[in-house]
């Protein structure tokens, strides 16, 4: 058994701020396809699929969608340098709106 508490210090979990985390609804049809179809491929264990299309610099929702991304990888890279652990993950949570 593992000890899952915060009092664990072999654990590393930093908190999730707003840069830390993506909601998929963000890439609906950005790709001419529903988010749900994202999910479905994530599911599917598919290893590689596009998230927006090329980035072009008049629209303002792929540029922002492509910063956050950029952001999300280059943390995971540090923690990954850092601790050596692997901590980017996907997450489902299901809100209402």
């Amino acid at each position: 058994m593992t000890d899952l508490s915060s009092r664990n210090r072999s654990l590393y979990l930093p908190k999730i701020d707003g840069t830390g985390k993506i909601d998929l609804r963000e890439f609906e049809f950005l790709n001419d396809e529903p988010a749900f179809e994202l999910l479905r491929k994530i599911i599917q264990g598919k290893k590689q699929f596009p998230l927006i299309p090329e980035v072009d610099p008049r629209m303002g929702e792929t540029n922002q969608l492509s910063k956050k991304l950029a952001r999300l990888a280059f943390r995971d890279q540090l923690v990954q340098e850092e601790t050596g652990s692997k901590s980017l993950f996907f997450c489902l949570a299901f809100c209402r709106r």
